[in-house]
């Protein structure tokens, strides 16, 4: 019971999900439209905001003409292209945050209380990750809540780099020879492709972030970035092995 009314409470609150699929990618050449398991990538983030009881709304933003006609194929939502100076690799996040919460406003659509950004290199992410990290935004009074999956080694006194050809600790003050690993402090980074924030936080200090934020932890099957080709062939093997289970 206690749980179902913190959901109505939640509820109360119009939440916009912005899946932000710009048409150029360095490393993938149009990685939005890859085709993972038989979909083209964008598809699962379509799904998994369908999916999320907390979302209000969930629109594309793309300033791509074969984005958007792939998007509303696989059910999306791109009421409007994002202009090109807001798809380049320099523009920052927020820019395209505000566009959209702009856009919307008029077009007439109420007023947003909070934003989650789904992105689509996070085709493990779902939609109860979505909604565990908007509940978390919403129950820690938070400015901002980001994805996080845990870095495999643990602590940056485990990381390398080499210098004139000799290995050397790449946190030297945090480094001392026979630390066992679970003595040292774990260490996170983004994953899961999911911020969330307060609209305000955005419209008023354009930023994502603000004075506060919150992690959701994601388990590192789920947090999958695609960012390679290699995270593509991963991501593909997990997907196939769970549908054969």
């Amino acid at each position: 019971m206690v749980s179902e009314e913190r959901d109505r409470t939640r509820s109360r609150h119009r939440v916009l999900g912005i899946i932000p699929a710009r048409g150029g990618s360095k490393r993938i050449p149009r990685k939005n439209l890859y085709p993972l398991a038989g979909k083209p990538l964008i598809a699962y983030a379509i799904e998994a905001a369908g999916d999320s009881r907390l979302l209000t709304r969930t629109i594309v933003s793309t300033d791509d003409a074969e984005i958007r006609r792939t998007a509303e194929a696989c059910g999306g939502d791109a009421p409007f292209l994002r202009p090109q100076e807001l798809a380049s690799d320099e523009s920052p996040s927020v820019d395209f945050v505000a566009h959209a919460l702009g856009e919307l406003s008029r077009s007439g659509e109420s007023d947003f209380d909070y934003v989650c950004i789904v992105e689509p290199t996070a085709p493990l992410r779902t939609a109860d990750d979505i909604d565990a990290a908007l509940s978390l935004l919403v129950d820690e009074g938070t400015d901002s809540v980001i994805g996080l999956t845990l870095v495999e080694y643990g602590s940056p006194s485990r990381l390398r780099v080499v210098r004139q050809n000799r290995v050397q600790p790449w946190a030297q003050d945090l480094w001392q020879e026979g630390t066992r690993q679970r003595d040292v402090e774990q260490v996170y980074r983004p994953g899961g492709g999911l911020f969330a924030c307060r609209s305000a936080v955005i419209l008023q200090q354009r930023s994502l972030v603000g004075s506060s934020q919150c992690g959701y932890v994601l388990p590192p099957e789920r947090g999958v970035d695609i960012d390679t080709y290699l995270d593509l062939a991963f991501a593909e093997f997990l997907i196939t092995r769970a549908a054969a289970r």
